[in-house]
């Protein structure tokens, strides 16, 4: 039978406020400081993990919160996700969904106007393939779209030849 010091440790210990202390990125765990209290590797939760996967890792400070059931924080897990002064909400609309990276770059859309911006961003890469670079002179496949040129030029109905590079 568990002591009554022991039972109020675990009670303490099911549900503890956090900040990310360090993350291994490879196997995908963390470790949050508590207080005084620095745990263990342990897991965060992702949105998705199942055959439909997200990777979001958290960032050192980031307040979290750590759940452990039964009290164990052995067998905790991070719960992440919690707005601070520091890192505050990236939009205060009903209507849209937005990322914020830390380099500048945001990802908006609003699911009303049907309207997806792209702030900050340097490159776009579409399966894998060659970038198209954004921002100044729009490029695909390295060719700057409003200054190339065409070969084979006819009036009419032709088809012009590849553009020149």
């Amino acid at each position: 039978m568990n002591s009554p010091a022991d039972l109020a440790r675990r009670i303490d210990n099911l549900i503890r406020p956090g900040s990310i202390a360090a993350v291994d990125h490879a196997r995908a765990l963390c470790r949050v400081q508590c207080g005084a209290l620095l745990t263990d590797w342990l897991p965060w939760c992702e949105r998705r993990a199942g055959t439909t996967r997200t990777w979001n890792p958290p960032a050192p400070g980031e307040q979290v919160l750590l759940l452990c059931p039964s009290g164990d924080m052995g067998a905790g897990f991070v719960l992440t996700g919690i707005y601070t002064a520091a890192h505050d909400q990236p939009s205060s609309s009903a209507t849209e969904h937005v990322v914020d990276f830390p380099d500048g770059a945001r990802i908006a859309y609003d699911h009303t106007s049907g309207t997806l911006t792209l702030s900050g961003l340097r490159a776009i890469r579409i399966d894998g393939g060659e970038v198209i670079h954004v921002g100044g002179d729009l490029q695909s496949n390295g060719v700057i779209l409003h200054t190339h040129r065409h070969t084979g030029v006819q009036s009419g109905g032709s088809i012009t030849g590849e553009p020149q590079r």
